[in-house]
């Protein structure tokens, strides 16, 4: 969770501080996707760890890692990894599209382990 928590911090960052410029891009819909989805995660992540019946907790990691591969089977990491690739093509904001698909790789390989 630490990891993610990590990564979540650094994707809310960028979120936030480029809101303004950049939500009418046509990249935006698949960081606000990944933003929605890994602070959905990280919610109920949060949650079982604070609960003290097994139950709940397991019913709140399962609901967790369900969020995470509905992600992958709808495709979010691929569309969003083609959108910031096509940010580093444009030219303009490399070092932005750079970070979002370092960003993306290690959020992605942090939720196949869940």
């Amino acid at each position: 969770i630490d990891r993610l928590e990590t990564e979540f911090g650094i994707l809310h960052l960028i979120y936030h501080r480029n809101y303004n410029q950049h939500r009418v891009a046509v990249w935006w819909s698949s960081l606000d996707m990944l933003h929605r989805n890994v602070r959905k995660i990280l919610l109920k992540l949060r949650a079982a760890d604070d609960t003290r019946k097994i139950f709940h907790r397991e019913r709140l990691r399962g609901e967790a890692a369900s969020i995470a591969r509905h992600m992958v089977r709808r495709g979010v990491f691929s569309k969003a990894s083609y959108n910031f690739n096509g940010i580093i093509a444009l030219g303009q904001f490399v070092t932005l599209g750079m970070v979002l698909v370092a960003n993306l790789s290690a959020i992605h390989s942090i939720l196949v382990e869940l």
